[in-house]
């Protein structure tokens, strides 16, 4: 797991609820370039990314992240954790390749919830012209129609 919130503090918090829940092995990012670096390395399972005054938008900082060829790490599913989640900013992340979402303050339950959805049903990756990253739509819709694509 990586983790990087706005404030030490917040950081150490949060590994330390993953702690909790049974996981060990948590890298605490000391600021978003440190996480930037961090998850470049590509050796992680999850990563927490809080909002933070220093990057002026953490969605371009995850599309930056996803579209760069070179980084390992773009493959790793990212949690955004918001202090004031707008649907404006929730759409924003999703729409840069954010995997999910954790509206602050986080609870050890709701931390819990979300780590067990993500990694228990990953999403697969889409690439397009214009987006990299998880899967956007969450549940199946079954087409109801005449198949009009040929068999």
């Amino acid at each position: 797991m990586l983790v990087c919130d706005s404030t030490r503090h917040a950081s150490d918090l949060l590994a330390s609820m993953l702690r909790m829940a049974g996981f060990r092995q948590i890298t605490v990012a000391e600021n978003v370039s440190a996480f930037t670096e961090q998850i470049g390395h590509g050796s992680f399972g999850l990563a927490f990314l809080g909002d933070h005054p220093e990057a002026l938008n953490g969605a371009a900082l995850v599309r930056g992240i996803r579209t760069t060829e070179a980084q390992k790490g773009r493959y790793t599913p990212i949690v955004m954790m918001f202090s004031d989640a707008t649907q404006r900013s929730i759409v924003l992340a999703r729409d840069a390749g954010v995997t999910d979402f954790i509206r602050k303050p986080v609870s050890p339950a709701i931390l819990a919830v979300r780590v067990e959805q993500v990694l228990s049903r990953p999403r697969p990756v889409v690439t397009s012209p214009t987006y990299f990253g998880p899967d956007r739509r969450r549940r199946d819709a079954t087409f109801k129609g005449d198949n009009r694509r040929g068999s």
